[in-house]
């Protein structure tokens, strides 16, 4: 093998080797972030559901019967 191709393989490896270390940090780290997100995903929905129960009440009020 030449020395272009021997420093291309070495390349191709090292990018290799930094890609499936970034994807190993972020592996580890997803169930953290999922973890935090989930109070502000229960809040929201909390919230949504005030927003609906207004707006029925809203829409009971003014509605012609």
């Amino acid at each position: 093998m030449d020395s272009s191709a021997a420093s291309g393989l070495a390349a191709f490896g090292l990018i290799g080797t930094l890609f499936l270390f970034i994807l190993a940090i972020l592996w580890l780290l997803v169930p953290f972030a999922i973890f935090g997100i989930k109070p502000l995903l229960k809040e929201l929905v909390s919230e949504q559901r005030k927003t609906q129960a207004l707006l029925m009440e809203i829409g009971k009020n003014t509605i012609p019967r």
